[in-house]
């Protein structure tokens, strides 16, 4: 019976509910009401707290630019984004886990809309450096050195290497709506709940940028690009993917596919707030350090023309032996010096019968471009001296297409080679000669009595004059430091002409010989392992008076520089 009347009972509530409900669809006044407050409900409900990152909007609100800005002085070549991530993926990327490394795919990485893209794009509208590309035929793999090649070839200063160190996002906690998510689910509807952003979740983007300079591709500088403070957002069940019951399990029902789905809203802003960051050291830290005379010591390259052409010794030209095995010592020496070598891949030795007034001038068009205002250009030349038509210095270089006993040279002014070496007006310009200009006979020099008579007549008891005036003038004029190291001084007005002697027993150049036996490492007089120009000269000057003496001869070795160049060092060292 009591049965019965319960039966009844649900069966009478029931018809008054579909009653009531018929009497509301027939009355369109409380339909609408009914649909507004569930579409205000609704609306209040859908707390999320992911947005979609706008860069020029911060930047342009957090001022992260300064106004006065100015791109960089250096050419960067952005290397591919390499990936090595700090968390294990095997180990986090588990079903039911709180954290979740999102492991990038190569085009996520490097492809067309990867974030070496991205990067490289966020540089270059925000007008980072004075150039920046990515790195020719680059890959994530390639070691530092032969990034650094590449990069040299392309006349990149630097290389910035991206590495992806933290991809992923985590469950943080359950925040204060969480009680009224619960509220909601007992009292009115689950549906509700699906809207209401009360899980707290993180997520970290953190980028390694390392800079190397293509003069040494040792480290120079290295910053961890990572958010201020840790990025957080609320979120809520259509973030993470739908699941009628997560009121009772976040976040331990999250699989992979949630994962990924809050990773594609999460990981832009993550990325977003890296660029920021580095916008902000560039600016801030980067432009400070480009100032400072260490980095700059450290992206200095060291390039080099190194040229030896030795004389055939027919009529006319002297006989020289040495001075091609002088040019390739020099240029291995200068290369695998342990302090301040040049820079492997931009010095070009030429010697022989390639070593031609084109190729010459070629060589050092092509390094030009890695001498700049913060680089040194060495431009050096062992064998025959002489003078032009018009009285200036010059040497004898090889004539195309003829090699052999009865090749002739070509008298190139050398002036033409040093303004050559100073169209992108380097920080210095060292000049190495090691031959002669005036001593006709001398087997490094191919004067003749007919051009040594057009010289000016000097009077008696005139100060002779070093005919590498000219060069000094020029160097002054293109605001270029110069340091000279010359086997003679070319001076005019000497009673006896200087020379350039070559010793049979040394299989050398008299001046190249000792120029390297001080770089080894004799002339560090001080022991403190550099060898400075001053150094130099007290151990090369002793050294070529006792054999000069011996030999009757008058050879004096020559030196310059320029106002701040005084203590300049050479690149020195035991090998």
């Amino acid at each position: 019976m009591l049965k019965q009347l319960w039966i009844a009972d649900f069966g009478l509530r029931i018809e008054q509910r579909v009653a009531r409900a018929q009497s509301a669809i027939r009355n369109p006044q409380s339909a609408i009401f009914i649909a507004l407050m569930l579409g205000l409900l609704v609306s209040t409900s859908a707390c999320s707290n992911i947005e979609v990152p706008d860069l020029d909007k911060d930047v342009r609100e957090q001022k992260i630019i300064p106004p006065a800005w100015q791109p960089l002085p250096l050419r960067v070549g952005l290397a591919p984004f390499a990936y090595e991530n700090e968390l294990n993926a095997e180990k986090t990327n588990i079903d039911k886990t709180r954290r979740w490394v999102i492991v990038p795919t190569p085009d996520r990485l490097n492809g067309q809309d990867g974030m070496h893209k991205h990067m490289l794009d966020v540089l270059v509208k925000y007008k980072m450096f004075e150039r920046i590309e990515p790195i020719a035929n680059a890959t994530p793999k390639m070691s530092v050195d032969e990034l650094r090649r590449l990069a040299l070839a392309q006349g990149f200063d630097v290389v910035l290497q991206p590495s992806l160190r933290r991809h992923d996002i985590g469950y943080v906690k359950s925040n204060n709506w969480y009680a009224w998510n619960m509220l909601f689910w007992w009292m009115m509807s689950p549906v509700f709940t699906w809207w209401i952003a009360d899980e707290v979740f993180d997520v970290n983007v953190h980028v390694d940028m390392r800079l190397f300079p293509t003069a040494s591709g040792q480290l120079a500088l290295t910053k961890r690009l990572l958010p201020q403070e840790p990025i957080q957002r609320d979120c809520d069940d259509f973030d993470h993917g739908f699941n009628a019951l997560s009121i009772f399990s976040t976040p331990g029902y999250m699989g992979e596919s949630n994962w990924q789905k809050l990773g594609g809203k999460l990981i832009p802003i993550g990325e977003c707030e890296a660029h920021k960051q580095m916008l902000r050291y560039i600016t801030r830290d980067l432009a400070r350090k480009v100032e400072e005379g260490d980095f700059l010591d450290d992206l200095r390259r060291r390039t080099g023309v190194i040229v030896g052409v030795d004389s055939p010794g027919r009529p006319g030209l002297p006989l020289t032996r040495f001075a091609e095995a002088d040019a390739n010592a020099l240029s291995r020496f200068m290369l695998k010096s342990p302090r301040r070598p040049l820079t492997d891949g931009a010095v070009t030795t030429l010697t022989g019968a390639a070593a031609t007034r084109s190729e010459v001038l070629r060589a050092i068009s092509e390094l030009t471009s890695l001498s700049r205002t913060n680089d040194d250009f060495f431009l050096a030349f062992c064998g025959t001296g002489t003078l032009t038509k018009d009285g200036r210095l010059g040497v004898a270089l090889a004539q195309p297409g003829v090699a052999g006993a009865d090749q002739p040279l070509e008298i190139t002014p050398l002036i033409e080679l040093v303004e050559a070496a100073l169209t992108e007006r380097p920080r210095t310009l060292v000049l190495y000669l090691d031959c002669s200009f005036l001593a006709k006979g001398d087997s490094r020099c191919a004067a003749t009595d007919a051009l040594l008579g057009k010289l000016p007549p000097r009077a008696e008891n005139e100060t002779p004059k070093s005919l590498l005036a000219p060069i000094l003038a020029r160097c002054e004029e293109w605001g270029v430091k110069l340091v000279v190291l010359s086997a003679t001084g070319a001076q005019v007005g000497l009673s006896a002409p200087e020379r350039a002697l070559e010793m049979e027993d040394l299989g050398s150049g008299l001046f190249t010989a000792y120029i390297l036996e001080a770089l080894s490492g004799k002339a560090d007089a001080d022991k403190n392992g550099d060898i400075t120009l001053e150094e130099l000269r007290k151990y090369v000057d002793a050294r070529i008076a006792q054999i000069a003496e011996l030999e009757g001869v008058n050879q004096k070795a020559w030196y310059h520089a320029s106002a701040g160049r005084e203590q300049y060092e050479l690149p020195c060292g035991k090998k």
